[in-house]
């Protein structure tokens, strides 16, 4: 793709920014967001707890267990749950050594097709892919001794019919701050495909950490998400094109709309 169709699909993407936030109050949050270990018969177990609000949109109540791709055994847990006061939780166990066994292959970068968040701090580390669901992925990598890391991204299906008008997969994240040794990126990620946009988080615990659990006490909010063009894979590089500048001007419009009629919308979110 030239500069110039560069610029005039990033243009597009100005309304997305501001609104890829918005949600119940004008916010898309994150609350209590703990990352912890535990030994377990032995194995040692990485958890992930958060509460997120994505405007009006509830998470449908599943457990899903997470399969070893070589084995299909069960070697850890994800389990959603809409709280029935705006907020939905997500818990995700793994068995962290047998994790860090697996391929990495798809450990570079979410079902859009782009690379993971530049501002996750990840680019040295190997992070290990793990498919759960249809088309949702697991993030581990790291040093239990060192930096820690771990995330998710979840296909929601709502999203395809809004971003399938924007011509370019993207990834539009935003840092948080936990303590001085926990942090993470949280936000969307798009594509004109079906199946390939969703909410994703991450959370590093650096090797300075002091604790092995910590918690967000606030409220952190995603308003101030913003827009990262990482490298694309060849077969999403294929897919993209460029919208003319009527499109553009269309587009700008259309997607502000669906974006905001869509976080409105009390609804149970499907995910795959």
């Amino acid at each position: 793709m030239n500069l110039v169709k560069q610029t005039k699909s990033l243009f597009i993407l100005a309304s997305i920014v501001m609104l890829s936030a918005c949600g119940k109050d004008g916010k898309l949050n994150l609350k209590n967001v703990d990352l912890s270990t535990k030994v377990v018969s032995g194995q040692t177990y990485l958890n992930l707890d958060a509460q997120i609000v994505i405007g009006n949109l509830k998470f449908p109540n599943v457990e899903v267990p997470i399969l070893n791709p070589k084995t299909m055994q069960s070697f850890g847990q994800m389990a959603l749950a809409n709280q029935g006061d705006g907020t939905n939780k997500l818990y995700l166990s793994i068995d962290f050594e047998q994790a860090s066994r697996l391929d990495p292959n798809l450990g570079f970068m979410l079902p859009n097709g782009r690379e993971l968040p530049l501002s996750l701090g990840a680019s040295n580390t190997a992070l290990i892919g793990i498919p759960i669901l249809q088309k949702s992925r697991l993030y581990v990598g790291g040093d239990l001794h060192g930096d820690l890391y771990f995330g998710v991204a979840i296909v929601i299906t709502a999203f395809d019919n809004v971003m399938n008008q924007v011509d370019i997969p993207l990834n539009i994240f935003t840092g948080f701050p936990f303590s001085n040794s926990v942090t993470g990126v949280a936000g969307l990620f798009t594509s004109p495909m079906p199946a390939q946009n969703g909410l994703a988080l991450f959370v590093k615990k650096a090797a300075n950490g002091t604790t092995q659990t910590l918690t967000a006490n606030e409220t952190q909010s995603l308003q101030g998400a913003r827009l990262e063009t990482g490298r694309l894979t060849p077969t999403a590089e294929a897919q993209v094109r460029s919208p003319s500048p009527t499109e553009i001007e269309h587009l700008n419009l259309y997607t502000r709309y669906r974006l905001n009629n869509l976080f409105n919308k009390k609804r149970t979110i499907k995910i795959q």
